[in-house]
């Protein structure tokens, strides 16, 4: 009975295999039809199973799962039937269960049945063939001969196949051919593993089922077993304990290795330093010498008199110009120095030596002699390109050189070299050639190029300095620096008292000339003045031109003495306003509120549009438009950490007047609303023209803009004339070098959308936000402004303008930035502008309004300009406040 269970389980176990190897090919769909249909087998069995025990009245079978019944893979060929039609009842009741048990029942089995029953019995064909095939392997394996006689048949049909090229060895097979194949033998070896672990699994299930003593094994086979595992157990540590002592032992052999190379390596350099420190004389060589064994010294001794002798038998032979070479070649103080001086006679004669010795220490003299020529000729050299009238410095702080460690302020030669060579010559009386000359030229002494001229000076510092240049010449003061001179005459240099002329102990201190000889000496000096000439347009018009030039000034010494001391008063507040200025801007930057924004603006120079080809006409002609740039940056603070935004709006409207800059500022004050919640106050920085941002047009503007914005407070703070320089101005700069980059890759800009979309296109990660104006904007802000504002006396002096939504229509001037909360530091005066165009504007009693623009605003400032008809009819039929 046992054997029967056996070959019963050793079937199902085949049946079993087959079915695993079945399901491997089948399709997805394939596979789904199959479940299916075993599901639907097993659903009857069950049924018949359940009849015939109700029949027959028996128990249910025990640990009877559904797992256990293992019906064949496929069915016989006569027992599949589909039906096209429909079901019997008890059919569509399985198969409805079965298909509502699954969810995920794909489409085709739904509905395409006929071909389903075809790949099935394609299938079946498939198994068939491959049963048959593996029949006839099994077999062949049982007979020894019959497979010996394979194996030689298909190991020549093989070597038939290489030489007729249809196998090729994976040696000869491409790269992509060798990873081909190679994959494919892994897949393989993977699926054999995986199905012999099956295999080992499946007939380790049906030993435990199928053994009659598999509930109780004896003791003995038990203690057997439990021997085995600790031998196994044990054989397995003792293996990683030997593999763990030989990794060591080869670590510690390693390192051993290691210490005793860096020991030797030590040795070495310290034996190698010992003789480098101390050269050995002749003494030690020979006290070595005499140390060593005796075949040294013989081999040393030997070879010495081999020389000797070699070289006096050339001796004898040689002319006399072979005997002074000779002699120069052995002749040397050290010979004379070891006392073997008589050794060297020998050879050549004494005569010959002392002449060698002799021209050896004369040429030594020579050199040193000819060194400390150089020297002093450098010195000379260096001192001659010191004077200021060959070379200049270099102003700026930064204008330093730095070579071998050593920092020098830069100086630019003032003519060629050529002409200062000739000079040098002439006053000096010197002989050195002129390449020797532009040798010895100071390393900081630099010939000036175009780029490195300064374009934006202050025409107050410029002039100053000029005078001061001309009274250092005549030693009259110390320096020519003006902040230098500047802390001479004043106690401290940064209070205001002593720069406003004040302070009692230092407000009478002036330039004296102490050398009375020097005040009738006639002399020049250059100053930059503005004048107005008359000149003739192209119609022939005569026109007046305001033109600014550096003319030559001649006058007496103690002239120019007077004019410094007349210069000085308003020179120094100047110098003082500037320092204040860029001081309170610092601390403004470093205490800003969360809700307050600093907005630093200016006007860039005018951007001229480009084509990236160009005709020659276009080219020098008048045809390219220029664009209007209006930078800026936004500084404001998240948290406690400072942030700043970059701006700028292009316009073709190259219109710089109040109502414009207003226009401008538009885009910029919506940036500012996005970027800082809760905004309510604004400091506007920019520098001082009066044609641009200082002047009433402006003035008003600002009380105009404050209401309509919602604002609490504004400030406008104005830089001193000439030193408006700031970060808005890089801003441009940085912008210009862009655009002309992207025409040069082949873009045209010629108005201001151009310039905004290729910017845009070509620069998509800028951080600088750009902006279009539209011509219609300026209109409808210039129509915002009344005709009967009044000018401002001292208008220049204003450094600040305040105003506060408390009392809109008032506007508090100072002289001097305050950021101080509700101070009276540095009041000018007051005005308050009218709520209705009747009324007249009230000015502070203390101060006088002139109908008239005030003298020191340029004759181009829009204080003096005409509004059009339309304006003015605009401006008399629209109050103000109906206006927006």
């Amino acid at each position: 009975m046992d054997d029967d269970l056996v070959n019963k389980l050793k079937a199902k176990l085949k049946n079993m295999k087959e079915e695993a190897q079945k399901r491997r090919e089948l399709t997805k769909i394939q596979k789904y039809e199959l479940k299916k249909k075993i599901q639907r087998e097993n659903y009857h069995k069950k049924k018949l199973e359940s009849k015939e025990r109700i029949s027959k009245k028996e128990p249910p079978l025990e640990n009877s799962n559904s797992s256990e019944v293992l019906p064949s893979v496929l069915p016989k060929k006569n027992t599949l039937k589909i039906k096209l039609g429909p079901y019997t009842a008890e059919e569509n009741q399985s198969t409805s269960a079965t298909t509502r048990a699954d969810k995920n029942c794909p489409k085709e089995v739904q509905v395409k049945n006929i071909k389903r029953k075809v790949k099935v019995n394609n299938e079946e064909q498939r198994k068939k063939a491959r049963e048959k095939k593996r029949r006839q392997r099994e077999k062949r394996r049982q007979n020894i001969e019959a497979y010996t006689k394979y194996t030689e048949r298909e190991k020549e049909r093989n070597k038939k196949r290489k030489e007729e090229g249809k196998l090729t060895p994976i040696m000869q097979k491409n790269t992509r051919e060798k990873k081909r194949q190679r994959k494919k033998w892994t897949e393989n070896s993977r699926a054999y593993r995986l199905k012999k672990n099956q295999q080992g699994r499946l007939e380790k299930i049906i030993d435990e089922k199928t053994s009659p003593l598999s509930s109780s094994t004896s003791p003995p086979e038990a203690e057997k077993n439990s021997r085995v595992k600790t031998k196994r157990t044990s054989t397995k540590n003792y293996r990683e304990y030997k593999k763990t002592i030989l990794d060591l032992r080869k670590s510690l052999k390693t390192l051993g290795q290691r210490a005793e190379r860096y020991k030797k390596r030590y040795n070495r350099l310290s034996k190698k330093k010992r003789k480098q420190s101390r050269s050995p004389s002749p003494n030690t060589n020979v006290k070595n010498i005499l140390r060593q064994t005796t075949n040294d010294i013989k081999k040393k001794l030997l070879f010495s008199e081999c020389l000797v002798k070699e070289i006096k038998a050339k001796a004898k032979d040689s002319n006399e110009v072979e005997k002074n070479i000779l002699g120069a070649c052995i002749s040397s103080s050290i010979y004379k120095k070891y006392r073997v001086q008589s050794e060297a006679t020998s050879i050549v004669s004494r005569h010959i030596l002392k002449k060698h010795l002799k021209s050896q220490i004369n040429h030594v003299k020579k050199r040193q002699l000819r060194t400390q020529q150089m020297m002093s000729i450098r010195r000379q050299i260096e001192n001659f390109f010191l004077e200021d009238e060959n070379t200049i410095p270099a102003p700026g702080k930064r204008d330093t050189i730095t070579k071998r460690k050593i920092t020098k302020q830069k100086r630019y030669l003032t003519t060629t070299l050529k002409i200062l060579y000739k000079k040098y010559v002439d006053q000096l009386k010197s002989k050195i050639s002129f390449s020797t000359f532009c040798r010895l030229r100071p390393f900081y002494v630099l010939k000036p190029r175009v780029s490195n001229r300064d374009t934006c000076l202050c025409i107050k510092h410029e002039n100053v300095k000029f005078i001061l240049q001309k009274l250092h010449y005549f030693k009259i003061v110390r320096s020519k620096i003006p902040s230098e001179v500047i802390r001479e005459l004043v106690c401290n240099h940064k209070d205001k008292n002593c720069m406003y002329r004040e302070c009692q102990s230092c407000k009478n201190k002036k330039c004296h000339l102490a050398n009375e000889e020097l005040s009738a000496r006639v002399t020049f000096y250059y100053e930059w003045k503005s004048r107005v000439e008359e000149r003739k347009d192209k119609n022939g018009k005569e026109i007046k031109v305001r033109i600014t030039a550096k003319e030559r000034i001649s006058c007496s010494v103690q002239d120019l003495v007077k004019k410094i001391n007349d210069l000085f008063p308003k020179f120094l507040i100047h110098e003082y306003n500037i320092q204040h200025h860029f001081k309170k801007i610092k601390q403004l930057r470093q205490n800003i509120s969360s809700g307050s924004a600093i907005i630093n603006i200016d006007f860039s120079e005018n951007y001229g549009c480009k084509y990236s080809n160009e005709i020659q006409s276009v080219h020098f002609g008048a045809s390219k438009p220029q664009l209007s740039l209006h930078t800026g940056v936004i500084y404001f603070k998240i948290g406690d950490k400072l942030h700043h935004q970059s701006f700028t709006t292009v316009s073709d409207q190259l219109c710089h007047k109040p109502y414009a800059i207003w226009a401008h500022l538009q885009p910029a004050l919506e940036l500012a609303t996005k970027l800082i919640s809760g905004l309510d106050t604004i400091h506007f920085i920019s520098d001082g023209p009066t044609s641009q941002y200082r002047n009433k047009i402006n003035f008003f503007l600002i009380t105009y803009f404050g209401k309509m914005r919602g604002f609490k407070k504004l400030t406008w703070n104005f830089s001193e004339a000439g030193h408006g320089k700031s970060s808005a101005d890089g801003v441009g700069g940085s912008l210009k070098k862009m655009a002309d980059l992207a025409v040069s890759h082949g873009n045209d800009i010629m108005c201001a959308k151009d310039f905004v979309h290729v910017l845009h296109a070509t620069n998509p990660q800028s951080k600088i936000k750009l902006f279009l104006i539209e011509e219609n904007e300026f209109d409808k802000f210039q129509d915002v402004v009344p005709l009967s504002l009044k000018s401002i006396k001292g208008t220049m002096r204003i450094h600040q303008v305040l105003w506060k939504s408390d009392n809109p229509q008032k506007l508090k001037f100072k002289y001097l930035s305050c950021f101080c909360e509700d101070c009276s530091h540095y009041e000018l005066c007051e005005i308050v502008y009218p709520k209705n165009d009747n009324d007249d504007m009230i000015l502070d009693k203390n101060y006088e309004i002139e109908n008239e623009i005030i003298n020191n605003i340029p004759v181009n400032s829009p204080d003096d300009s005409v509004l059009s008809k339309k304006s003015r009819q605009a401006c008399s039929k629209t109050s103000i406040n109906k206006m927006w």
